[in-house]
C-alpha cells in the first residue's frame, strides 16, 4: 500500500501552467514557450521554435525557449499563456502544427490536436524542485528573479550561517545523489571543521562543491535541472557556502552534457555581471567566488572523494575515509560535496520553512525525488514524486508500464527487483532492505521480453570498466562474475557456477574500497535473490527472456507464413529457403540470429524458441 504521508496534500508550490501564467500575466502579453532542453532539441524542437518565431513575428506574443519539464514521452512541448491565467499545452507538435498553434495564440484559432491534460500528465507528482522547470527562459535571470528566485538566499543572508543549518536539519533533506546521507550533519560538520581551523589560529573557510557528474546509464536527473533551471541549483550553492562558510564553490559538470555546461557557465557570468556574486554577495559581509569545471565525465565521479582527487590533480580514484571530506577534502580543506537536486532542493526550504518541505515526503525520509523513467514504459521521462511513493505507482501509474518483470533502480550500484514488490515505498531504508540503493535516481522498468541475467551481465560489465583500478581483488572478482555471466548466456555454465558467481559478488561488496565499487555487485546479488528460475533456466542453456543469442533459435510459423519472401530478402546469411507462395523455414547453421527476419515479417511469423535447436 502506498505511504499515506507521501499522498497527503502537497506543500504550497507552483505548477508550470501556473508559474508559466504569471510570467505572462507579469508581461501583460500571450507566452508561447518551447521546450529546448535536450530531449525537445532530439526531437525536433529547434525547427518548431523556429517556426514559431517566424508565425508570431508580428504579434503581440513572445516566443520563448524554456527547458524540459518531463514530458520527454511528449516532446516537443509548446505551450500557450495568456495574461488572463490560462495556460495550455501541445505535445509531440511538428512545423506543420506550427501554423495552427500560432493562430491559437492570436485568438484568430481553436486549440489544434494534441492537447495535453496536464492534470493527469503530473499525475502522483509533487514539483518542489521542477515546478519551474518547463516554464522559464533558463537564459533569463530576470524571469527566474520574478517568480520569487534568490528570495531564499535573502533570507538566508540575513540569519547567521548556522542558523541556516538549523534549519536544512530540521527539513530532514537527505543526500539525493546515493545513500541520503542527512544534508544538515554534513553542512554542520564542515562547519564545526571550519571554526576548528579558526581556534586553532588558521585561515578559516571552505570549499563547496557540486557534483554533476551523472554518470548512471540512463539517469539523466542532474542535466535536465542544469539545463532547465540553473539558477535554482545556483541559489542553493550559494545559500550552502553561507553556511559552512566557504569562500569557492566549484560546480562540476560532465562534458558530454554541453548544453548544461555552456547554461550554467552563462547563469554564473550573469550573477557577477549584476553584482551578485563575488565580493558582498547582495550587499553582505559574504563573499563567494564560484567556478564551473567541465569534467571528461566518468561513473566514480559520482564519489566524493574520487571527484575532489579530479579537482586536486586530475586523477579520478577514491581514497579512504575518514577523514571525510567535510573534515579534509579539496586542498586538505573542509569540504562541503552535494549533489544537483540536493543544492536545488535547498531554495525551498529556506524559502518555506522545514515544516513545509516535511509535509511531503514521509517523516524518515521527507520532501520529494526525481527519477528519470525509462524502458518498457509508454511515458518516459522525468518526474518529481514524494518519498515514500511505491514502486508499482511510479512503473504504472506514472510511467504508465504494462505487466513488467522488474524494475532496476539506483544504476549500476542499484539492484533489481521484482514486480511483486510493487507495493514497497521508494525510500532509503527500504530500498536497502530489498537489495537496491535510491542513488542519483535512475528507475528502469523492465518488461517481460528481458533477460535478468544479461542485464545483471551489462551493468557488472560497466561497474568494472569504470573503476579505478586500486582494489585488485575487486577487479578480480568482477572478472570473475562477468566470466560466470557470460557462459550463462552462452550455454556453457552450470549449478555449480552460479553458486560461484553468488561468493564471488558477495567477495566484491567485502573488498571493494569505495562505496560505489561496494555496491556495484548489488545487482547480481539481487538478480541471484529474486529470480533463481533465470539462472537455473540459463544452467540448463535456456532464456525465459528470449535474449541471449546462444540460446535462442528462429522458426517460421508453417500456419502464419504466407510466403510473401520479405524475411529472405532482409536475411544477411541467406539462411531463409522455400518457394514464392509457400512457408519457408530457416537453416540453422547459417542463421546469424540478427532478428531481421521478425522485424521485416507482416505477419508475425517468425518466432524466438528457448533452447535453441
Amino acid at each position: 500500500m502506498e505511504n499515506e504521508h507521501a499522498a497527503g496534500a502537497a506543500p504550497a508550490g507552483r505548477g508550470v501552467a501556473d508559474a508559466s501564467a504569471a510570467l505572462a500575466a507579469q508581461a501583460g502579453r500571450v507566452r508561447v514557450t518551447v521546450g529546448l532542453g535536450s530531449c525537445g532539441i532530439a526531437a525536433g524542437a529547434k525547427d518548431v521554435y523556429a517556426a514559431l518565431r517566424q508565425e508570431l513575428a508580428a504579434s503581440d506574443a513572445d516566443v520563448v525557449g524554456v527547458g524540459c519539464m518531463g514530458l520527454c514521452y511528449a516532446e516537443p512541448v509548446v505551450g500557450v499563456s495568456r495574461p488572463n491565467g490560462e495556460s495550455r499545452y501541445f505535445g509531440s507538435v511538428d512545423v506543420r502544427q506550427a501554423a495552427e498553434i500560432a493562430r491559437f495564440a492570436r485568438g484568430s484559432g481553436s486549440a489544434p490536436a494534441g492537447e495535453l491534460d496536464m492534470q493527469e500528465a503530473f499525475e502522483g507528482q509533487v514539483r518542489l524542485v521542477m515546478d519551474e522547470s518547463g516554464c522559464i527562459d533558463p537564459h533569463a535571470l530576470g524571469e527566474f528573479r520574478a517568480l520569487g528566485g534568490y528570495k531564499a538566499l535573502e533570507k538566508a543572508l540575513s540569519l547567521s550561517p548556522d542558523d541556516v543549518i538549523d534549519l536544512v536539519e530540521a527539513s530532514g533533506l537527505r543526500g539525493r545523489g546515493g545513500a541520503g546521507f542527512p544534508t544538515g550533519a554534513k553542512w554542520r560538520q564542515c562547519a564545526q571543521a571550519v571554526e576548528a581551523l579558526k581556534a586553532a589560529g588558521g585561515d578559516a573557510f571552505s570549499f563547496v562543491v557540486m557534483n554533476g557528474d551523472e554518470g548512471d546509464p540512463g539517469a539523466y536527473m542532474n542535466r535536465s535541472l542544469l539545463e532547465s533551471n540553473p539558477h535554482r541549483v545556483l541559489e542553493g550553492v550559494v545559500i550552502a557556502a553561507y553556511a559552512v562558510r566557504a569562500r569557492r564553490a566549484y560546480l562540476f559538470v560532465r562534458s558530454e552534457y554541453p548544453l548544461a555546461c555552456r547554461t550554467l557557465e552563462e547563469a554564473v557570468a550573469q550573477l557577477y555581471a549584476a553584482g551578485l556574486l563575488g565580493e558582498h554577495v547582495f550587499g553582505s559581509d559574504f563573499s563567494l567566488d564560484v567556478r564551473v569545471v567541465r569534467g571528461a565525465g566518468a561513473y566514480l565521479n559520482g564519489e566524493e572523494t574520487a571527484l575532489l582527487r579530479v579537482l586536486e590533480d586530475g586523477v579520478c580514484r577514491p581514497r579512504k575515509r575518514p577523514p571525510y571530506p567535510a573534515e579534509k577534502g579539496l586542498k586538505g580543506r573542509p569540504t562541503c560535496v552535494n549533489n544537483v537536486e540536493t543544492l536545488a532542493s535547498v531554495p525551498f526550504v529556506v524559502a518555506c520553512g522545514p515544516q513545509a518541505f516535511r509535509s511531503t515526503g514521509t517523516p524518515t525520509c521527507p520532501g520529494t525525488k526525481l527519477f528519470s523513467v525509462v524502458g518498457d514504459v509508454e511515458r518516459c521521462g522525468l518526474v518529481e514524486v514524494p518519498l515514500g511513493t511505491s514502486i508499482g505507482a511510479l512503473a504504472g501509474k506514472i510511467g504508465r508500464a504494462g505487466e513488467f518483470k522488474a524494475v532496476q533502480i539506483g544504476g549500476p550500484s542499484g539492484g533489481l527487483l521484482p514486480a511483486s514488490v510493487a507495493d514497497a515505498p521508494i525510500d532509503y531504508e527500504s530500498l536497502v532492505e530489498l537489495g537496491a540503493i535510491m542513488g542519483s535516481g535512475g528507475f528502469v522498468v523492465v518488461g517481460h521480453d528481458q533477460c535478468v541475467v544479461d542485464m545483471a551481465l551489462y551493468f557488472m560489465r560497466f561497474s568494472r570498466d569504470e573503476a579505478c583500478g586500486q582494489c585488485r581483488s575487486c577487479l578480480a572478482h568482477a572478472d570473475r562474475c562477468i566470466e560466470i555471466l557470460e557462459a550463462l548466456t552462452q550455454g556453457s555454465a552450470g549449478e555449480s557456477q552460479v553458486e560461484e558467481l553468488c561468493e564471488a559478488a558477495q567477495a566484491i561488496a567485502k573488498s571493494a574500497l569505495c562505496g560505489l565499487c561496494k555496491s556495484s555487485a548489488n545487482v547480481v546479488l539481487s538478480a541471484l535473490r529474486y529470480f533463481p528460475e533465470e539462472f537455473a533456466a540459463h544452467a540448463r542453456g535456456e532464456c525465459p527472456g528470449l535474449v541471449c543469442r546462444d540460446l535462442v533459435s528462429y522458426e517460421i510459423d508453417q500456419v502464419r507464413c504466407q510466403g510473401e519472401r520479405c524475411c529472405l530478402l532482409t536475411c544477411p546469411g541467406n539462411a531463409i529457403k522455400g518457394r514464392f507462395g509457400k512457408p519457408g523455414n530457416i537453416v540453422g547453421r547459417l542463421c546469424q540470429k540478427c532478428g531481421m527476419c521478425a522485424v521485416s515479417c507482416p505477419y508475425d511469423a517468425v518466432r524466438k524458441v528457448t533452447p535453441a535447436r
